[in-house]
């Protein structure tokens, strides 16, 4: 299965790691350390995907199966909608769907700023 691909294993688990955080209660130099170890996380799955496009028979490469079998996009989806801050109105379609915090790493990863964010994000799209 994808168990065997050891980058896609340090990403999963990186990125489960990130799911049971609390920012609440987070100090502002540990929230600064973990967008540090977010933007860490997402970059390994941007150039896992480069090495997949781009690299040697000998180099970590991933599959197609093994994104869709280790569930790479719900688990991106998680890590983006966690602890997402809710407004005043219990209301779903008012409450914001995404952490802003993360988004923003997100973005800064695989965002249009310079080419090779913006082949990451095509890469991501494509796996």
């Amino acid at each position: 299965g994808w168990q065997a691909n050891k980058r896609l294993v340090e990403f999963m688990t990186l990125l489960e790691s990130h799911a049971s955080e609390v920012t609440d209660q987070m100090s502002e130099g540990l929230g600064v350390a973990l967008q540090s170890s977010h933007m860490a996380s997402l970059l390994t799955l941007r150039e896992l995907l480069k090495q997949t496009e781009k690299g040697h028979v000998i180099e970590d490469r991933c599959t197609a199966y093994e994104l869709e079998s280790s569930s790479v996009a719900g688990h991106l989806l998680r890590f983006l909608k966690h602890d997402a801050l809710s407004t005043v109105s219990d209301d779903p379609i008012r409450r914001p769907s995404i952490n802003s915090d993360r988004w923003k790493t997100f973005h800064e990863a695989f965002g249009g700023k310079t080419k090779q964010t913006r082949k990451g994000l095509a890469r991501l799209m494509k796996a």
